[in-house]
């Protein structure tokens, strides 16, 4: 398994990259991923993905792998804190900011009015990108990367507790004036990272990762090691793979001299 593990390690951008390959020419099985509903006929309030299950495990073999005393330490330098967070969110939004100012003339209207155009629909999509918070997956990139867990782990938290107070603000600095659909679309987004799904996505899958941790002791969470990294890595790649499978085939279908030039 170690082998295994190293091998998806050296090649996980090759990977990557023939996941999306895959994704253009047989997006079929992709797109069921994406798309599903496992929740269908059992009634409850939310619907449950195979990608949120799959982001949920990602977590949960993450945290296993991060010591408590490791989170503590994070608690005490707010000062890195706030400058990754300043990282993670201000430095993208300027740059969509800036983007907004440049292209606006392309798009044939406003950015953000009925009369934008794709360039408008483009800089929407930059701006909601750059005010959402650090994606769950980036535990995972972190692990193949031999990052720092316990830092990857406590910004995916901290960035979705602080959504709703930041993700707002932060498309006004982006100079996005939202139509009122458009507001609404954002709020949905905003709620989808707070409240109950935060709990049952987010914290506890974390949570179990820290507690499997105790229960197991760090010596057989060490040697079951090689297994959570090849499980992250196959996690990952199905996900692009879903992804790219829904985005791709549309893109290359209706591809427009203006979204290829922004």
């Amino acid at each position: 398994m170690a082998r295994i593990a190293g091998f998806l390690r050296r090649h996980l951008i090759w990977l990557l990259l023939a996941a999306y390959a895959v994704a253009c020419v047989a997006p079929g099985p992709g797109a069921a991923i994406a798309q599903s509903n496992l929740s269908e006929g059992l009634g409850g309030g939310g619907r449950v993905t195979a990608p949120l299950l799959m982001v949920a495990v990602l977590l949960f073999l993450a945290s296993m792998a991060v010591e408590l005393g490791e989170l503590r330490v994070l608690l005490r330098r707010p000062g890195v804190w706030l400058a990754s967070l300043v990282c993670v969110w201000v430095g993208p939004a300027l740059a969509v900011a800036l983007a907004a100012w440049l292209l606006p003339g392309l798009a044939g209207g406003p950015v953000g009015g009925p009369a934008g155009g794709p360039v408008a629909g483009l800089l929407l999509g930059m701006a909601l990108v750059a005010a959402m918070p650090v994606a769950n997956s980036s535990v995972a990139w972190t692990q193949q990367a031999g990052g720092s867990l316990p830092w990857s782990l406590g910004l995916v938290v901290v960035s979705i507790l602080l959504t709703p107070l930041v993700t707002p603000p932060l498309l006004r600095l982006a100079g996005m004036s939202l139509a009122g659909g458009q507001g609404e679309f954002v709020e949905q987004i905003v709620s989808s990272f707070s409240g109950a799904p935060f709990v049952v996505w987010v914290l506890l899958p974390t949570l179990a990762g820290l507690a499997a941790r105790r229960v197991l002791g760090a010596d057989a969470v060490a040697e079951l090691a090689p297994t959570r990294q090849v499980a992250s890595a196959v996690i990952l790649l199905v996900l692009n793979y879903a992804n790219g499978a829904v985005a791709l085939p549309q893109f290359f279908q209706h591809p427009t001299a203006s979204v290829l030039l922004a």
